[in-house]
Protein backbone atom coordinates (compact mmCIF):
# COMPACT_ATOMS: atom_id res chain seq x y z
CA UNK A 1 0.00 0.00 0.00
CA UNK A 2 1.28 3.45 -0.82
CA UNK A 3 1.28 6.43 0.84
CA UNK A 4 1.56 10.17 0.11
CA UNK A 5 1.06 13.46 1.59
CA UNK A 6 -1.89 16.04 0.05
CA UNK A 7 -2.23 19.24 1.12
CA UNK A 8 -5.68 20.78 0.22
CA UNK A 9 -6.74 24.52 -0.26
CA UNK A 10 -9.72 24.61 1.75
CA UNK A 11 -12.23 26.99 -0.23
CA UNK A 12 -12.05 30.38 0.78
CA UNK A 13 -10.06 30.37 2.92
CA UNK A 14 -6.24 30.18 3.24
CA UNK A 15 -6.44 27.19 5.59
CA UNK A 16 -4.71 23.94 4.52
CA UNK A 17 -5.67 20.22 5.14
CA UNK A 18 -2.55 18.10 5.42
CA UNK A 19 -3.00 14.43 5.20
CA UNK A 20 -1.76 10.89 4.87
CA UNK A 21 -3.55 8.46 2.46
CA UNK A 22 -3.37 5.84 0.08
CA UNK A 23 -4.54 6.88 -3.55
CA UNK A 24 -7.81 5.27 -2.69
CA UNK A 25 -8.58 7.39 0.07
CA UNK A 26 -7.27 10.21 -1.85
CA UNK A 27 -9.76 10.51 -4.44
CA UNK A 28 -12.26 10.14 -1.66
CA UNK A 29 -10.97 12.93 0.43
CA UNK A 30 -10.96 15.02 -2.46
CA UNK A 31 -14.56 14.21 -3.77
CA UNK A 32 -16.03 14.65 -0.04
CA UNK A 33 -14.31 18.16 0.32
CA UNK A 34 -16.01 19.58 -2.55
CA UNK A 35 -19.18 18.84 -0.80
CA UNK A 36 -21.15 21.45 1.46
CA UNK A 37 -19.94 21.67 4.97
CA UNK A 38 -23.40 20.56 6.36
CA UNK A 39 -23.17 16.90 3.92
CA UNK A 40 -18.89 17.21 4.89
CA UNK A 41 -20.61 17.26 8.61
CA UNK A 42 -22.95 14.03 7.97
CA UNK A 43 -20.37 12.28 6.23
CA UNK A 44 -17.76 12.82 9.32
CA UNK A 45 -20.56 11.34 11.33
CA UNK A 46 -20.83 8.47 9.45
CA UNK A 47 -17.45 7.52 9.60
CA UNK A 48 -17.09 8.00 12.81
CA UNK A 49 -19.73 5.61 13.92
CA UNK A 50 -18.08 2.97 11.29
CA UNK A 51 -14.90 2.65 14.03
CA UNK A 52 -14.77 -0.21 16.33
CA UNK A 53 -15.97 1.36 19.79
CA UNK A 54 -12.68 0.26 21.36
CA UNK A 55 -10.49 2.13 19.22
CA UNK A 56 -10.81 5.35 21.30
CA UNK A 57 -10.36 5.23 25.04
CA UNK A 58 -13.32 5.93 27.25
CA UNK A 59 -11.66 9.76 28.32
CA UNK A 60 -11.39 10.47 24.55
CA UNK A 61 -15.00 9.46 24.02
CA UNK A 62 -15.93 11.85 26.97
CA UNK A 63 -13.75 14.04 25.88
CA UNK A 64 -15.09 14.38 22.16
CA UNK A 65 -18.58 14.28 23.95
CA UNK A 66 -17.90 17.42 25.93
CA UNK A 67 -16.09 19.43 22.81
CA UNK A 68 -19.56 18.52 20.97
CA UNK A 69 -21.49 19.63 23.56
CA UNK A 70 -19.87 23.11 23.74
CA UNK A 71 -19.97 23.14 19.84
CA UNK A 72 -23.72 22.51 19.93
CA UNK A 73 -24.36 25.16 22.75
CA UNK A 74 -22.62 27.80 21.72
CA UNK A 75 -20.20 28.04 24.17
CA UNK A 76 -16.73 26.15 22.27
CA UNK A 77 -14.09 29.28 20.75
CA UNK A 78 -12.84 28.45 17.56
CA UNK A 79 -9.10 29.26 16.13
CA UNK A 80 -7.81 30.08 12.86
CA UNK A 81 -5.27 27.19 12.59
CA UNK A 82 -2.49 29.25 10.45
CA UNK A 83 -3.10 32.52 12.25
CA UNK A 84 -2.63 30.34 15.55
CA UNK A 85 0.57 28.64 13.69
CA UNK A 86 1.47 32.78 13.29
CA UNK A 87 1.19 33.75 16.74
CA UNK A 88 3.17 30.75 18.41
CA UNK A 89 6.17 31.13 15.06
CA UNK A 90 6.02 35.20 16.58
CA UNK A 91 6.43 34.01 20.06
CA UNK A 92 8.69 31.49 19.66
CA UNK A 93 10.59 32.26 16.57
CA UNK A 94 10.59 29.47 14.51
Amino acid sequence: MAWTTRTWQSRGSHRKIVAIVTSAAQKILAAALELPSEEREDLVGALSVSLEPGTMSQEWQVEIARRLQRIEDGSATFHDAEDHLETLRAKYGR
